[in-house]
């Protein structure tokens, strides 16, 4: 989850286990004055979508992953 701008973060470990799967454990080193407003709003859990629904957020993926590319 993306904490905003207000925080700061320090990666204490990361590590892919799938083209789509990366986990990272992170160490919150400060609060800053404001309020805390989530930057982007929940995802929808991918069982709860239809199967149209669940082809289309993957083709937005991989189309934003090929665009990384070098």
């Amino acid at each position: 989850d993306d904490l905003g701008g207000d925080y700061e973060l320090e990666t204490v470990w990361e590590r892919r286990f799938t083209l789509l799967r990366v986990s990272r454990i992170s160490r919150v080193l400060k609060i800053n004055d404001g309020p805390a407003i989530a930057v982007h709003g929940p995802t929808p859990a991918i069982e709860s979508l239809s199967t149209a629904d669940r082809e289309k957020v993957r083709k937005a993926y991989f189309e934003k992953f090929i665009q990384t590319l070098p």
